[in-house]
């Protein structure tokens, strides 16, 4: 995929301004492994909360817990993007 195939695919599927979209481009172009890295972490840490609350149970709180309302938005939200990023996909 090109560059401009990047822009204008993520420009057809979200509603964010193109030259954000060029930026962000140019940044996973010039930097690959971060969305790599970022989203392995992220899932990193979503597991460690998991693990977390699963072991401690009724004492475990965080109010961006997998069981909180926000955290279940976020889960949804990436389930109904292909492109699962944050700045892309909007949640």
């Amino acid at each position: 995929m090109s560059r401009e195939e990047a822009v204008d695919y993520i420009a057809d599927h979200t509603a964010i301004p193109r030259s954000q979209i060029e930026k962000e481009v140019d940044r996973y172009i010039t930097w690959p492994g971060q969305a790599c890295a970022y989203k392995m972490g992220e899932l990193e840490i979503l597991r460690l909360r998991r693990k977390a609350e699963q072991q401690l149970g009724m004492y475990y709180y965080n109010e961006n817990s997998p069981s909180s309302n926000a955290m279940q938005k976020h889960d949804e939200c990436h389930k109904k993007t292909d492109l699962g990023s944050h700045r892309f996909g909007g949640c």
